[in-house]
């Protein structure tokens, strides 16, 4: 609940979203970094309104497409 609290202190007055995927292509972690991108590129007005906390959950299983998307999703940001 701190942490909570802590993060809504930080982005006060900010619209928040928080999400937590696995690292894999399927999930499409990239492609909603990309999403909010283009959302932003739409809609400037958006601009420094707005924040996406990323969480990425390690999938070490997946192999090479952990590593490929963990690479992309660098990459992006």
């Amino acid at each position: 609940m701190a942490e909570a609290n802590s993060i809504r202190s930080r982005f006060f007055g900010r619209t928040i979203f928080c999400a937590i995927d696995r690292l894999e292509s399927l999930k499409g972690i990239p492609l909603k970094l990309l999403a909010v991108e283009r959302f932003l590129r739409r809609c400037p007005e958006w601009v420094g309104k707005v924040v996406l906390i990323q969480i990425g959950i390690s999938a070490h299983e997946r192999g090479d497409d952990y590593k490929r998307t963990r690479n992309e999703v660098t990459e992006t940001v």
